[in-house]
């Protein structure tokens, strides 16, 4: 656990920053490891054949979204359901319906005084989700800020205005921001009930891809192809360390005040995610030190990372 909970640039936690800057304008503190294990994000492990490796911790990142906002007091509204975004980059007529059909309601939503979320189509950062904040004369005709992660630094978004260079993919008005923390029997259930839905066929299906060990074989099998496509899934691996860590700073911050069905759900699980992160980080540090030997890979640490993933599902599973 050596990365700063307010300090997580990494494209996995980009929903997260976006929403958290959202609820922190109006001077309300959250945790951000308590948004992102509620969003059901901390140990979301997931793949695509139609989608680039390093996209990967980008998908499916609002799977539980308007539920999980209604739960810290904000309402959200989606302009399409989720699911609805599969495969429009490859629809030629896709832009036009979004200026015809999408663009009015955004705009009048800005209008309104209303934050717009909006995933891809930012210039230069095209797998984040950031903020829409105006209407502009470049682009698709609208503009805002795009985040990388969470910071307490400018780093981690966008600090300009950038446009918007094509229609992203997904968009949520934010209706009404009146942010309030639940208590905190009440996050953890949300938490360990949706982290347990994103490994479900269910979500797979939804959002067309693939989920848990399913993903994680995937991975593997891209992962030891060439030196270019370890350098795309070790950041992916990346994204997921981070992830486990910020689970486990949750499960300390609200250490005792867990129920007893959920205290037990826990102590199953937290093993296994701390198994997976020592392997993950023992992953990045050979990565980081040794570089890629494909022929040691299948009998090393990439294997046991397999493993212990197969493992943490079946607990999963099981609670």
């Amino acid at each position: 656990m050596t990365i700063a909970a307010c300090d997580i640039q990494d494209v996995s936690f980009s929903l997260t920053g976006a929403l958290h800057h959202v609820m922190s304008a109006t001077g309300h503190a959250v945790s951000p490891d308590d948004l992102h294990a509620a969003l059901g994000l901390s140990l979301m492990i997931c793949a695509s054949a139609d989608t680039p490796t390093d996209c990967w911790p980008s998908l499916a990142r609002d799977a539980f979204l308007p539920e999980t906002c209604k739960l810290f007091g904000i309402t959200v509204r989606d302009l399409h359901p989720p699911e609805a975004a599969r495969g429009l980059q490859q629809a030629e007529a896709f832009e036009q319906h979004f200026t015809a059909s999408y663009l009015p309601h955004i705009e009048r939503a800005l209008e309104n005084g209303q934050a717009v979320l909006a995933w891809q189509g930012w210039s230069g950062r095209q797998g984040e989700w950031g903020i829409v904040t105006q209407s502009c004369d470049e682009g698709v005709g609208i503009a805002g800020v795009a985040f990388a992660g969470l910071s307490n630094s400018e780093v981690a978004y966008s600090p300009e205005v950038v446009a918007l260079s094509r229609p992203p993919l997904q968009v949520y008005v934010i209706e009404t921001n009146e942010p309030s923390m639940p208590g905190a029997q009440s996050l953890i259930d949300v938490s360990l009930s949706n982290m347990k839905r994103a490994w479900s066929p269910a979500i797979g299906k939804q959002f067309g891809i693939l989920v848990g060990a399913s993903a994680a074989q995937r991975w593997m099998e891209l992962a030891t192809v060439n030196q270019e496509s370890w350098d795309a899934s070790i950041k992916v691996a990346s994204s997921w360390s981070k992830g486990c860590m910020s689970f486990l700073r949750f499960i300390q911050q609200h250490q005792g005040q867990q129920t007893p069905e959920n205290s037990v759900a826990v102590n199953k699980m937290t093993p296994y995610i701390k198994e997976l992160q020592n392997i993950l980080r023992d992953v990045l540090d050979w990565s980081a030190g040794a570089g890629l030997r494909l022929t040691n890979m299948q009998d090393g640490r990439l294997s046991d990372l397999i493993d212990a993933i197969h493992d943490f599902q079946r607990a999963l599973e099981a609670c």
